[in-house]
């Protein structure tokens, strides 16, 4: 059966497999003629999406039901269903809201205050800009937040702070931010991160900056990137320019080896033909210190972000609940970008490290990786599919996917993701991130795992008891038959 039938049937059952003789908490005929549900609608303010929400209030009232046929009431009421006098005057309800694409709008489902925000924090400390690094010798440049920067931005704020730029930084991703730069949009197909990055330059447009900054990435040692990542400045170049003509606009090509610490003579001249468009005048040498200032900034990033998976091991080992490996790719991290859905997961008692977070913590590790992994060949998609190893083998993580309906990439991933999981017979949940506004069904796959979840720890739980029990009955079994041996009986 398809649809909402399929759906009613399937909750009936599993109600039936719960049961535990409880009284059924569901209104009788003659409450459930008496409900009222009254609707209102008004704008969330609790963060800038400002969603349209609809507050349901449903109650039902016996005293409402004598007003709208007190001859029913009567003799229906009070003689066929046994009321009395309390009953007349009891006014029960409950408050429910619809269109909010997070909890926020409800109290009992606030994120966690315990320090558990591994996302939250990551994001933070990854566009953190070191008040040491606001030098003006040599003026602003601005720097979208989109695509590689989720990667990179550590390094390019140390660099150009070495090199006495100011950074300049674009707002937070949102929906309003997303519309100014819709108009440089070259392509439907394209992916939401990548739009939303023209918003980005839109914004430092606005906020006067007049030279720019966003690099090519050079592929190397047969590891490739996603082309939208690593090749999207020429469009970026080509958005700033029509915005404002007298933008700047520096794209050098780099490779991965840059961000190792290993400089190449390609590097370098790419480097400094860019600082040159941007009027500064860098020497070789200078150039060679402001790369290792970055490559120190990279990995102090990268070794906090590893010690996340130190902190939610600890505390997941003191309070229990689930970790949730998020596999996903580091853009993933922008707010507007992932729906909130981190903060769902959180709010439904798991504890989520992103995969980022979880590479820095195997690299740490040293921990060997998994020589039976499909290697596709993509960088990213080749790292998440080690992360999945490692969550197959770490107690109590589960692993959920973020990724894109258009993106070719991730179906490839994907098919190797969900060979891994039911190689190790654990579930595997891939959840889907567009340019959407309506998370209703993300919301109903989070509860979806979480009762199976449930269910499974349910099942493990009785058979260990079962097995436990046998234990204890052939231990028992064993010392009858010592203590007959003894008496000789």
């Amino acid at each position: 059966m398809a649809g909402r039938i399929s759906s009613a049937y399937g909750a009936a059952l599993h109600a039936i497999e719960r049961d535990e003789g409880g009284k059924s908490t569901i209104l009788d005929a003659f409450k459930a003629s008496t409900v009222k549900v009254v609707r209102e609608s008004r704008r969330c303010d609790l963060c800038t999406n400002s969603c349209l929400l609809t507050d349901l209030s449903v109650s039902h009232s016996i005293d409402e039901a004598r007003e709208y046929n007190p001859m029913t009431f009567v003799l229906k009421g009070v003689h066929s269903y046994g009321l009395d006098a309390t009953d007349i005057y009891r006014v029960t309800s409950a408050q429910f809201i619809m269109g909010n694409r997070c909890t926020r709008p409800i109290a009992a489902a606030q994120p966690p205050k315990d320090g558990r925000e591994y996302i939250t924090r990551q994001y933070k400390r990854l566009f953190k800009i070191d008040p040491r690094t606001k030098r003006i010798d040599r003026g602003r440049i601005g720097i979208p937040r989109a695509l590689v920067m989720y990667e990179q931005f550590p390094f390019w704020q140390a660099f150009f702070g070495a090199l006495g730029f100011e950074v300049v930084l674009s707002a937070r991703s949102s929906t309003e931010l997303y519309r100014k730069g819709m108009s440089n949009v070259t392509s439907e197909s394209t992916c939401y991160p990548a739009k939303l990055a023209h918003g980005h330059i839109a914004n430092l447009v606005e906020r006067g900056v007049s030279r720019m900054f966003y690099p090519h990435v050079r592929n190397e040692n047969d590891a490739f990137d996603c082309p939208v990542v690593c090749d999207y400045a020429h469009i970026l170049e080509m958005g700033a320019t029509g915005l404002d003509a007298h933008v700047e606009f520096a794209s050098p090509r780099v490779g991965n080896s840059l961000f190792e610490g290993r400089i190449s003579e390609a590097d370098s001249r790419e480097l400094l033909e860019a600082l040159d468009a941007c009027g500064a005048n860098v020497e070789r040498g200078e150039l060679e210190k402001a790369c290792a200032a970055g490559v120190r900034a990279l990995q102090s990033y990268y070794a906090e972000i590893a010690s996340y998976v130190d902190d939610a091991r600890e505390f997941m080992e003191e309070h229990g609940g689930w970790g949730v490996s998020l596999v996903c790719r580091p853009y993933h991290l922008d707010p507007e970008i992932n729906h909130s859905i981190p903060t769902l997961l959180e709010t439904s008692g798991m504890t989520v490290v992103s995969s980022e977070a979880i590479w820095a913590y195997i690299k740490r590790e040293s921990i060997i990786a998994d020589q039976d992994a499909t290697q596709t060949g993509w960088r990213v998609s080749d790292i998440q599919q080690q992360v999945a190893q490692w969550t197959m083998h770490a107690h109590g993580f589960e692993l959920v996917s973020l990724y894109s309906f258009g993106c070719g990439i991730d179906v490839c991933l994907h098919d190797a993701l969900r060979e891994v999981c039911r190689k190790n017979e654990t579930t595997f949940t891939a959840l889907k991130v567009d340019d959407m506004t309506d998370i209703s069904s993300t919301r109903i796959r989070v509860r979806s795992l979480i009762a199976a979840l449930e269910e499974r720890d349910d099942k493990r739980n009785k058979m260990r008891s079962a097995d436990g029990d046998k234990e204890v009955a052939m231990a028992l079994g064993c010392a009858r038959g010592r203590g007959r041996a003894r008496t000789g009986r």
